[in-house]
This record gives C-alpha cells, sequence and structure tokens, in this order.
C-alpha cells in the first residue's frame, strides 16, 4: 500500500489515466466517423452504440475509472501526510479524506458505465452518468478549497490556484451548459428520456442529433470533458511539491 502513494507510482498513474482519458473519447471518435457517421459531434455515450467505437469505449473507460478511484485515494493520502507533518488542523484532514470518495465514486461508476450502453437500460446509465458528473465536479470544488488553504502554508502552492480554479470553471460552464440545452429540449420532447424516444434518433449503430439544442448539449459535454482533464493533470505539481525529497514510506 506505501509503494501505491509514492511520488513516482503515483504519477505514472496519474499519466496513464490523462492519457487514457484523453484518447478514448477520440479513438471512438475517429472510428465512428470511419464507420459512415455524421461527423458531428455527439454525446460521447453515443460513441458506444457503434461496434468498433463502442469497444475502444468500454476498453478505455472500464479502465479509466479504475485509475481515477485509484488517483483519488492516491492523491488525498498525499496530502493526508504533508497535513501531518505540517500539523494542519484536523478539520482540514478531515476535509481531505472526504474528498477522495467522490473520485472514486466518479471512478467506480465510470467504470461501470463502460458496460451500459444507454440504449439497453437508459434509466441506469442516466444514474452512472449523473454520479460521474455529480463525482467529479465534487471533487473538483473541494480540490480548489484545499488548494486556497495549503497556499497559505505554501506559497509556491498558490501558482495552483489559478489553473485549478479555471479548470474547474470550465468544467461546471459546459456541465451546466450540457443541462441547460437538455433542459431546453425537453420543454419542446418532454418523452426524450423515454427510451423509446431517443432509440428514434439511432440509424444503424449511428446516433443523428439531427436537434440543433442536443447538439450544441453534447458539444458542452465535450468541454465539460476537456475542463476536467485538465484539472487532473494539475495534480501533478501538486503531488510534486507536497511529496518529500524521498519516496514516501
Amino acid at each position: 500500500m506505501n509503494r501505491l502513494v509514492e511520488l513516482g507510482t503515483t504519477k505514472l498513474f496519474l499519466t496513464i489515466t490523462i492519457i487514457l482519458l484523453s484518447a478514448t473519447p477520440i479513438f471512438s471518435y475517429i472510428f465512428w466517423i470511419l464507420d459512415g457517421c455524421d461527423p458531428i459531434f455527439p454525446y460521447i455515450s453515443d460513441l458506444d452504440l457503434q461496434p468498433n467505437a463502442g469497444l475502444i469505449f468500454t476498453m478505455g473507460y472500464s479502465i479509466c475509472g479504475v485509475l481515477l478511484a485509484i488517483n483519488g485515494f492516491q492523491i488525498s493520502a498525499i496530502r493526508g501526510l504533508w497535513m501531518e507533518r505540517n500539523n494542519l488542523e484536523n478539520k482540514w484532514v478531515i476535509i481531505n479524506r472526504f474528498s477522495m470518495f467522490p473520485a472514486i465514486l466518479s471512478g467506480i461508476c465510470l467504470s461501470w458505465i463502460a458496460f451500459t450502453p444507454w440504449d439497453e437500460d437508459l434509466r441506469l446509465h442516466l444514474i452512472q452518468a449523473n454520479l460521474i458528473f455529480t463525482g467529479s465536479i465534487a471533487w473538483a470544488i473541494i480540490s480548489v478549497i484545499i488548494t486556497f488553504k495549503i497556499s497559505q502554508e505554501n506559497v509556491e502552492f498558490s501558482k495552483l490556484i489559478k489553473k485549478r480554479v479555471s479548470f474547474t470553471t470550465i468544467s461546471i460552464l459546459g456541465l451546466l451548459g450540457m443541462i441547460e440545452r437538455v433542459y431546453k429540449y425537453l420543454q419542446i420532447s418532454p418523452d426524450y428520456l423515454d427510451i423509446d424516444s431517443r432509440s428514434g434518433f439511432i440509424s444503424g449503430s449511428c446516433v443523428a442529433l439531427d436537434e440543433i439544442l442536443l447538439t450544441q448539449s453534447a458539444i458542452f459535454e465535450w468541454i465539460y470533458v476537456i475542463g476536467t482533464i485538465l484539472l487532473i493533470s494539475t495534480f501533478f505539481g501538486e503531488i510534486k511539491l507536497l511529496s518529500p525529497s524521498e519516496n514516501i514510506e
């Protein structure tokens, strides 16, 4: 367990997580286009319905989810050790320990949703997606709060604040934009979240988003994903600053 929270191990896991989180939707989308689907950006989960793109989607996100859960534990553990060495108040230790759970929840649901195409179980798929969104945003916000606190003890840490706030804002705006566009569409077509209604958008193994509001919503989802990946990349700087010069034992 100690090796899991060493600086080198944590950096390796973060690197793989970011690579897979970036590569999975990109390569799934490439195969989506190569197989003749419309080049317009679909919802990311729509890629799972196309056989070749779906295989990449399932393999990539199932691994990503496990790694994301591990990342949440690793970062919380490294922060906790730093807090103990610097005698931070117990409430911050508790907040830090709690911060791993939204990440773990998002990771579990990300792996789970990789095996739950929405055309097979729409209700479960939507629950999983909402837990991923909620967990990742909660993790981001708590990380920002902890960043401000640690920056009071370590001035170098203040350099991370601007990036972390910016990337968290991108994620939140992307998520809110996606939700707002869907909500507006539901006023036109209230049965859209019904499996039969949504299946009407499927043509072969492709999903057509002919409605402009849904297209915009899907684009906002991609923005949310980009913001989340950028946020996770900020943890490289954090663990480097918080880890002692030697490996954590």
